[in-house]
């Protein structure tokens, strides 16, 4: 008796072609946390801070009074041509002003003009009727990881900064105004915080971390 017999093997391969890449950018995050004007007097009266003298965001915490309201926004701005400029001159270039208790502003005004790298401001015209600039508060927070960054805080006490707010902005200032921008201008940003009033403190923090 005669058989037939066959077998057959069917094999197939899978190949994976990557190219590796690694890509980064930044993160922002523009806060605002508001006091009202009995909790502004309150502190003023357990702290014996003259009249003069506007409590600042530390003055609040120590008493462990929380604000009444804050405003949160992520990645809201841009880091302006200007600013990488001075950040990559901070690495290797020509020597820059660094940002400290006594060199750093954060303005806020009332144009919502969306951002492009190469403003050099904020957009809204100059006066104390459309923006604001505050010193920082202290030198600037430099964080330990990529994720904390770097911080930048400052007070807007009761009397300045009362308009309806819809941009923001760092600058290389040295003292509080109404002017323009002064040296360079690291970032600006369109956030709606709110309309600020002469009864209220706010405080305003800016941070910039990496990705």
């Amino acid at each position: 008796m005669a058989a037939d017999r066959g077998q057959g093997l069917d094999t197939m391969s899978v190949g994976v072609l990557t190219h590796a890449r690694e890509t980064g950018g930044h993160r922002t995050q523009f806060r605002a946390d508001k006091w009202d004007a009995d909790q502004v007097a309150w502190a003023r009266r357990r702290l014996d801070i003259p009249r003069r003298i506007e409590p600042s965001a530390k003055s609040f915490r120590e008493l462990k009074l929380r604000p009444f309201e804050t405003y949160l926004k992520e990645d809201c701005n841009l880091i302006l041509d200007a600013g990488w400029q001075l950040l990559m001159n901070g690495l290797a270039g020509s020597a820059i002003t660094k940002f400290s208790s006594t060199v750093g502003r954060i303005g806020g005004g009332i144009s919502a003009t969306a951002n492009a790298y190469t403003f050099t401001d904020m957009q809204a015209a100059t006066g104390a009727a459309n923006r604001q600039w505050e010193l920082v508060s202290s030198t600037p927070t430099v964080g330990a990881t990529h994720i904390t960054g770097l911080i930048f805080a400052a007070t807007f006490p009761t009397t300045d900064g009362n308009f309806a707010w819809a941009e923001f902005a760092v600058d290389q200032g040295t003292a509080g105004g109404t002017g323009a921008a002064v040296a360079t201008c690291l970032l600006r940003g369109t956030a709606s915080p709110g309309t600020k009033t002469s009864a209220q403190t706010w405080n305003v923090t800016v941070t910039i971390g990496w990705t």
